[in-house]
């Protein structure tokens, strides 16, 4: 076997499950780094804006070998150190499902794969995984993995390097010291502090700040606020801030005077902040904004490192004008402002309805009748005044009053016309007397017509209620004749023999 490690120990066996689900989180693959002396996990996100990497040590194995002689040159490299060191990379979901649960049943894990140049078909590019309970049950799985390149992050380094460089409190800087590209700060807190305040932080909370100065230490919790220009909001702004004395810190080392600020994503942190226990300690370094920020964790022989991407300098100082919620007593006034001008009502004019209205087409007033139409007109009167007489006729006997021929009725078109000019001219008044006007000749014949045709229902209807008393007092004396002659036993009962059935009257 090229490569061979066993986790026996019940502390460490819960380690490496939490950092290979952690690490899965992050990203879809997880790289493996492995040398004489250690393994090395990492796994960045597709945004490259979130690195992990944990780094165990040789002692941190029961059993540990690694046998670079005969490995194949694919994937094989050399770290900083000047080791070999062979390196691949396994998808995160297969290691998260195998180690999600740490059973308490769980003896050992066994880690093993073959990169020799002799091995067999079935072993090559293969990740031996072995659990073997206390129940004396072995489970076997073989995952693929993919050999690469050595791509290993040097900001721990580099930063670690820049903190050696730093003066203590007592000593003063050089002037080569004060240029902003060798700004450092370190700072070292209780991870019960941090978990603690994230307890009490809604889980929608996007983003974290931290801000020190050389009294203050002070971690803000808040998701930006979403606004639609000047209508409604889609994302409301919320804060959680707490600030306490720098005396609570374990350790402190600023590069200035001036307060430190960064802002980064809370998700992956929260996933860092999970693997250390409540009485671990945290170690922070930090440039300026924009710059990486570096979270240290140490345990058991296990470095665990996260490198967080923070937002730039004009990003992370939050405007008033994007932070503060618009009134909406401001959003009516501009919405008011920019409102379309509506067109503007006319009055309606007010006319004098006793003054005579002006003809503003100049045209007559009335116009004169067709020879056409005037005899349609005759024809109609006629034929109208004739069915009318039929049916008078019919329903009485008695001869109906003499109605008017049409040509004494109605006159023609030029004669209404005159005799209608003669009347306005006799009814011009002044337009404050108000009077009611003479009948026409045409309007007194309709009207006589109706009260005719009244009269002769009335006779009509009298007439019918004298005939229909008669034929009841007939009826009646030749029921009383009758009666003379017969016997009243002949009267009695239902059954008896009459000759002639009785009406309702009888």
């Amino acid at each position: 076997m090229s490569f061979l490690a066993v986790i026996d120990d019940s502390e460490n066996k819960a380690i490496w499950c939490r950092c290979i689900v952690s690490l899965a989180s992050i990203s879809e693959k997880i790289q493996f780094i492995i040398s004489e002396s250690k393994v090395i996990l990492t796994a960045i996100n597709v945004a490259h804006v979130s690195h992990g990497e944990i780094t165990f040590d040789k002692l941190f194995f029961k059993t540990f070998t690694f046998n670079s002689d005969s490995i194949s040159d694919e994937g094989l490299g050399q770290n900083d150190d000047g080791e070999a060191v062979y390196s691949f990379s396994v998808r995160s979901k297969i290691l998260s499902i195998l180690f999600r649960k740490t059973e308490d049943d769980v003896e050992s894990y066994k880690l093993a794969f073959n990169a020799t140049d002799r091995c067999s078909v079935n072993e090559r590019y293969r990740l031996q995984i072995e659990i073997k309970t206390k129940s004396l049950i072995r489970k076997q799985h073989n995952p693929f993995y993919q050999p690469c390149k050595v791509d290993k992050l040097s900001i721990s380094k580099k930063y670690k390097e820049a903190l050696m460089d730093l003066p203590q409190d007592n000593e003063e800087m050089d002037d080569s010291m004060k240029d902003d590209d060798n700004e450092i700060n370190y700072m070292m807190i209780n991870n019960s502090i941090l978990k603690s305040f994230l307890e009490n932080v809604s889980s929608t909370t996007e983003d974290f700040k931290l801000e020190v100065n050389r009294k203050n230490f002070s971690i803000t919790a808040f998701t930006k606020g979403i606004f639609v220009k000047e209508k409604e909001i889609l994302k409301q702004p919320m804060a959680v801030n707490i600030v306490f004395s720098t005396d609570e810190l374990l350790d402190i080392r600023l590069f200035s005077q001036s307060d430190k600020k960064i802002v980064y994503r809370l998700k992956d942190f929260k996933t860092f902040l999970n693997l250390g226990a409540n009485n671990d300690f945290i170690e922070i370094l930090l440039k300026k904004p924009g710059d990486p920020v570096l979270f240290e964790l140490s345990k058991n022989g296990c470095l665990i490192q996260f490198v967080q991407v923070t937002d730039g300098e004009n990003n992370h100082q939050l405007d008033a004008r994007h932070t503060r919620v618009i009134p909406r007593e401001k959003v009516s006034k501009k919405r008011k402002q920019k409102a379309k001008p509506q067109p503007q009502e006319q009055p309606m004019p007010v006319y004098d309805h006793a003054a005579e209205l002006e003809n503003e087409f100049n045209e007559p007033l009335f116009v004169g009748i067709d020879d056409d139409e005037e005899e349609q007109d005759e024809v109609t009167v006629a034929d109208k005044t004739v069915q009318h007489t039929s049916i008078t006729r019919a329903k009485s006997p008695m001869k109906p009053p003499r109605l008017p021929t049409s040509t004494s009725m109605f006159n023609t078109g030029k004669e209404s016309q005159e005799k209608h000019s003669e009347s306005l001219e006799r009814d011009v008044r002044p337009n404050d007397e108000i009077s009611w006007g003479e009948p026409s000749s045409k309007d007194q014949k309709i009207s006589q017509l109706i009260n005719n045709s009244k009269n002769d229902e009335r006779r009509l209807i009298n007439e019918a209620k004298v005939k229909y008393l008669n034929e009841i007092k007939k009826r009646k004396l030749g029921n009383i004749n009758h009666n003379n002659g017969t016997d009243g036993d002949d009267e009695l009962g239902p059954t008896q023999d009459v000759s002639k059935v009785k009406g309702i009257f009888d």
